[in-house]
């Protein structure tokens, strides 16, 4: 059971192995090693404070700062303030703690994750050209060589974890698949409870010709020039987003998908005219702060409430992700009771907003009482 349970979990992973790096890419343990020289910028060490122990496996106020210095780098993170970075680190790592004994408590082996890790690392220092600038960039990530191979392994063994409990099973040849489920009569059941929650708002659907602002006024002159041409049926909407538009051109013809304007991640004024413009009525030169744009509204969908049938895609997701967070909640509080845990007091809350936040996806019990950990 234990051997099927890892198949199914590594398929992945495990497809990876078949396509290792040439020799000269793979890292060593005595490489390894030699990555633990590069040193971490003094402006990033703390006191390497004990923050959890489960089992024999140690999390440390270091492993945190390390993992906030690195989400520091995501684009997508660019506002976060340095306590929301430390204490999203913080949840994820003691999480992936915590489901890594899980996965070793199954019998998973180690030396297959190893050598998974292993191929990963391989074909980063075969990108980055050499295993030095691997180090290096190690280094600015506040880490090095044996750090980041055991914490991938940890991720790995958390995943494998996950995918277990999730009863995940091959799908085809690299695809693996949660078996999860929803009933019709769960569906409707959860359509019945409160109907007017599945609410669609209106939908716009937009033409639109978007020409890139150079800062000559190029770009203005076209668009003034496209319009005048549409405007005297020498060219219709279409020919000319397909000949010019930056936007969709092309075989699409600037068309763009049905979208609600209020929360439509276009730019103010092109939503604005979403709201206001008339079917099929050409718009006046429109700009923004970095491009220039002709638009037609072609159709609009009225805001109002969505029938079983329009509803059934987003009840089965939703009742699926409550059915995932559920078994995972179970896991959570099993790993709990079953694993030998050691917190530091000052962060006594953390395995709680773990399981809380699988908790709140079920509506099992509310939010916990502390918005967090303080650093």
């Amino acid at each position: 059971m234990i051997t099927t349970l890892l198949l199914a979990a590594l398929l992945p992973q495990i497809a990876t192995i078949d396509h290792m790096p040439e020799p000269e890419s793979q890292v060593s343990e005595a490489e390894a090693q030699a990555g633990d020289t590069q040193t971490v910028p003094a402006s990033y060490i703390p006191i390497n404070q004990t923050i959890l122990i489960i089992n024999d496996d140690v999390l440390t106020q270091l492993d945190v700062t390390r993992a906030a210095l690195a989400m520091k780098k995501n684009p997508n993170l660019a506002g976060a303030s340095a306590s929301a970075l430390q204490q999203g680190a913080l949840m994820e790592l003691a999480r992936d703690l915590l489901f890594s004994q899980g996965a070793i408590r199954s019998g998973i082996s180690k030396e297959l994750v190893m050598s998974i890790v292993n191929s990963q690392i391989g074909a980063e220092v075969k990108k980055k050209g050499s295993i030095p600038a691997f180090q290096r960039h190690l280094a600015s990530l506040g880490t090095n060589m044996t750090i980041e191979r055991n914490q991938r392994a940890r991720q790995l063994l958390a995943q494998v974890f996950q995918q277990q409990v999730l009863g995940y099973q091959p799908v085809g040849a690299k695809r693996l698949m949660a078996q999860l489920y929803a009933t019709p009569e769960a569906m409707y059941e959860s359509y019945q409870d409160d109907p007017e929650r599945f609410y669609r708002p209106e939908q716009v659907t937009a033409q639109i010709i978007r020409l890139k602002d150079d800062g000559q006024g190029s770009a203005e002159k076209v668009i003034r020039l496209l319009r005048n041409e549409i405007m005297a049926g020498k060219l219709t909407f279409d020919e000319a987003a397909r000949k010019h538009s930056q936007y969709r051109g092309g075989e699409q013809a600037g068309m763009a998908d049905p979208t609600d304007p209020a929360t439509s991640s276009f730019s103010q004024p092109v939503r604005d005219y979403m709201m206001t413009g008339e079917i099929d009525v050409v718009s006046d030169p429109i700009q923004d702060k970095r491009a220039w744009y002709l638009m037609t509204i072609k159709e609009r969908s009225p805001a109002g409430p969505l029938a079983f049938a329009e509803a059934q895609a987003f009840i089965k997701k939703e009742l699926k992700d409550q059915q995932r967070a559920g078994l995972m909640y179970a896991a959570v509080i099993d790993l709990r009771a079953s694993c030998s845990i050691w917190v530091n007091p000052r962060f006594e809350g953390i395995l709680d907003l773990v399981e809380a936040g699988f908790a709140q996806a079920v509506k099992t019990i509310g939010p916990p009482e502390e918005d967090g950990i303080s650093f």
